[in-house]
Order: C-alpha cells, then structure tokens, then sequence
C-alpha cells in the first residue's frame, strides 16, 4: 500500500507535469515564481502582486510577492531584492506545498539607457509538505474489521526541505516600437530531499523557459507573442499565447487574447492596466481525458500587482533677489 500512496503523492506534489509544482497560465504575473533573475526588473521603487489559481476545484494555489530594485551601480546597473510565498493544496487530505523564498538579482545594462539588459538571479526558500494522516483511509484498514490504525500510518509524516533556485534573463529594445524579454530559470537546483514518506525522495530539478515579444501595432494596439516550456524529470509541457493589448487612454489599457497548453488546454487571457495597477484573469478550458473525468471542469486564475514610484523632490536653495530703488 506505501507504494500505491507513494505514487498518488508524487503525482499530486511533483507530476502529471507539474500539476502541482508552481504551475501558473498567467506566469508574467508570478516572475520570482518562474524565474529569479526578474526580481526588482522593473520601472518604480515597489512591486507587490499576488495570484490565485484553482484548477479542477482540487488544487488551489495562492501566491503573494514584493520585490525592489534597491542599489544603482555604475549609474545603469542595479540589484533588485524580493520575497515570495505560496501555498499549494490539493484533495480532502489537504496534500499541501508550502513556503517562501528571498531572491536577489544582479541587472546588467549594455548601455546608459537600458535598452538591453541582461540579468542573473538566485533564491533561497524554506518549504514544506504537509497531509492529514487522519483524513487518508488505507488498504488495510477496509481489509480489517472496525478499521484501526493502519500500518503505513507512521510511515508518511511532514516534511520541511530547503531549496534553491537561479536564473538568467534578457531583455532588449529593438527600437521604440518592438521589445522582447526571454528567460530561463532551474527550480530545484539543489535536488532537496522530500521525507514526507519513510523512505524519502529528491525532487528532481525542473527547468522554464520563457519569452515574449512586445509589437505596438499603430498608435492603439500591442501584440505580445509569448510562450513557456517547462520540464521536470520525464515530464515536460509547452503553451503558446498570443495576446492583444488596447491603449484606451493614456491611463487605461485592456488585453485579451488566447493560449494553448499543449494536450491539456486552451487558455482564454483577459486583463487590464490603470496607470501602475495590473490586473489579470485566465481560464483553461480542458482538452485532455482528465477533463472529461472533472466533468468538464476548467481552472481559473486571478492575478493583481502595483508599483509603487517615490519620487524624491529635489531640494532648491531659496534664491533672495534684492530689491532695485
């Protein structure tokens, strides 16, 4: 039986690609999830953003994060600092992945006005993974009359690991019309060692890469081309977007556009921005056998993230003019 539950845990925590391994549609409004290098990659003083996901109303994934470039260097380059958190649950047992990260970023410019920087990024998190022993029923159990406790009851426990991550990251202004940002991170650098289960196992590393191109189409339209490729141990997942961004005003703007994961989803992308506020909403809806046994049931995402920009009046001396007679 311990490896029968051995199985169902790693599927549910680490496989079916990913289904729980930080797993994201909306993966712009997560960064520090995909890929540290862009933490503090932005224009303003203070960024913090949150997203949630439920998929197949079993897996429910909240994530918060707050980063910040905080030291210029050279006068073009910067350091950027960040923390991020989540917590990943899934099934009646409460199968849970939790835990928070600190990320540092070193961004490097190629010129004075930052048309093309590339940046590099590591960080350190302390996670967990948790059940309910008591809400599990074991083979054993059904087997003996009036239940008792199971023998592979001691056997699975919680278990706390430290993990690494890093990165590296590119983006560039081909001219005042065209830019493009591309990426790849590796989660699980350090293959931590999971002893949620007596024996214990290492996860394996998991590797994103990601992309996207910004195309402003007249004086109205942006067209942003975008895709993901992430793999982990056999598994592997790829999604391309296309997405359509409307300036309103000089104020307001609003996106939609679609998606497609790969035999597993299409993806509806909406979203708008007012002023340093982001806001953004994606559903996928099923393709695979998985959501012909979910009754048809999509996942939904709600993202949101604001920067924050201080800017610092500069001090003039009092200039006294003397008076003419």
């Amino acid at each position: 039986m311990i490896k029968k539950l051995l199985f169902i845990l790693l599927v549910c925590s680490s496989g079916q690609l990913l289904a729980q391994d930080i797993h994201f549609t909306q993966f712009q409004m997560a960064p520090m999830n995909f890929n540290p290098a862009q933490t503090g990659a932005f224009n303003g003083t203070v960024r913090i953003g949150g997203i949630y996901r439920d998929q197949w109303s079993i897996f429910k994934t909240p994530s918060v994060f707050i980063d910040a470039p905080i030291l210029n260097i050279r006068k073009r380059d910067w350091l950027g600092i960040g923390f991020s958190a989540i917590k990943d649950e899934a099934g009646s047992a409460g199968l849970n992945y939790t835990g928070a990260k600190l990320a540092v970023a070193y961004h490097l410019a190629f010129d004075k006005k930052r048309t093309t920087v590339l940046s590099i990024g590591a960080q350190y998190g302390l996670m967990g993974r948790k059940v309910n022993r008591d809400a599990l029923i074991f083979e054993d159990q059904l087997l003996t009359p009036g239940g008792g406790t199971s023998v592979d009851y001691p056997k699975i426990r919680d278990a706390k690991f430290k993990e690494i991550d890093a990165g590296i990251n590119l983006r560039s202004a081909f001219n005042k019309s065209v830019n493009m940002n591309i990426g790849v991170g590796l989660n699980h650098l350090n293959s931590p060692k999971n002893g949620q289960l007596e024996a214990g196992y290492k996860l394996p590393m998991r590797l994103i890469a990601h992309g996207q191109l910004n195309m402003d189409y007249g004086k109205k339209w942006i067209i942003s081309p975008a895709f993901l490729y992430q793999t982990i141990a056999a598994g592997s997942e790829l999604e391309l977007q296309g997405v359509g961004t409307y300036k309103f005003n000089p104020d307001w703007k609003f996106r939609g556009g679609l998606g497609y994961r790969f035999g597993d989803a299409t993806e509806v992308l909406l979203g708008a921005n007012y002023k340093n506020l982001n806001v953004g909403f994606a559903y996928d809806i099923g393709t695979s056998g998985r959501n012909s046994a979910l009754k048809n049931i999509g996942a939904f995402e709600i993202a949101a993230n604001y920067i924050f920009k201080l800017i610092k009046k500069p001090k003039v001396d009092p200039v006294i003019f003397c008076p003419r007679f």
